[in-house]
């Protein structure tokens, strides 16, 4: 058993136990609903086992990566990888290992991402994780983004974060971009979350765009905010 992938109020990850046949416990059970819908399992009627996920996932941007990796990474095995990610003392061996599983795009991935993007001391480390949980695409990568982008320290790591919510595309996510959006104190993570809303598309970030675009003191922030609320003009979600 392991942690719920829920989140509780304050965007910190569920204390509880998930249920034996979820990735969620009974208190957010509605989301392994949400969760098969959005990876295009719903209504089979079938349970996916702890992190393998059925049918179609949703298709994250192109990945342009170009990097030399060193043979001992590219040839791991994703257990491998996951077990260095976790254990490695050097954080340029952790950063090569979060690559290789953005790269590979497993869902296998999504916990122990998680769980480096959580812990990690080294704050490039947690900023390819927030960018490899992003590229793999799964609904069960929202929690872990939300609450890197919410509490992180670094306001790199905290921008990689929005970033990925708003390449996800997933509208349960949007509601938790409103709190970077307006209250982050890099300007940067504001223009970002404001970049993400308008991705995903939601005409619930309609009045906290229009909000930031008139009162926030950064006029990239007010710019990045008139876009988005173009973005969702055009898609008729507001007139």
């Amino acid at each position: 058993m392991g942690n719920c992938f829920g989140l509780r109020a304050d965007r910190r990850r569920c204390n509880n136990e998930h249920l034996a046949n979820s990735l969620y416990c009974a208190d957010h059970a509605h989301l392994d609903t949400i969760s098969k819908e959005e990876n295009g399992s719903g209504g089979n009627g079938k349970k996916p086992g702890i992190l393998k996920f059925l049918g179609k996932r949703r298709t994250p941007p192109r990945d342009d990566v170009n990097y030399a990796l060193p043979d001992e990474f590219r040839q791991a095995s994703t257990a491998q990888l996951i077990e260095r990610l976790e254990t490695d003392p050097e954080d340029m061996n952790r950063w090569h290992c979060a690559l290789v599983l953005r790269m590979r795009r497993d869902p296998a991935a999504v916990e122990p991402l998680w769980q480096a993007l959580n812990k990690d001391v080294s704050r490039w480390v947690r900023q390819q994780c927030a960018v490899a949980l992003g590229k793999i695409g799964t609904f069960e990568s929202i929690p872990s983004l939300v609450e890197a982008s919410w509490h992180d320290p670094d306001p790199g790591v905290r921008q990689a974060s929005v970033i990925s919510l708003g390449n996800l595309g997933f509208d349960e996510a949007a509601d938790h971009l409103m709190g970077p959006l307006k209250q982050d104190r890099n300007a940067f993570v504001r223009w970002d979350s404001a970049q993400a809303l308008g991705n995903i598309g939601t005409s619930n970030a309609v009045g906290p765009l229009s909000e930031v675009q008139e009162t926030d003191i950064s006029p990239q922030v007010k710019k990045a905010a008139e876009e988005a609320l173009r973005q969702l003009k055009r898609r008729g979600l507001w007139q």
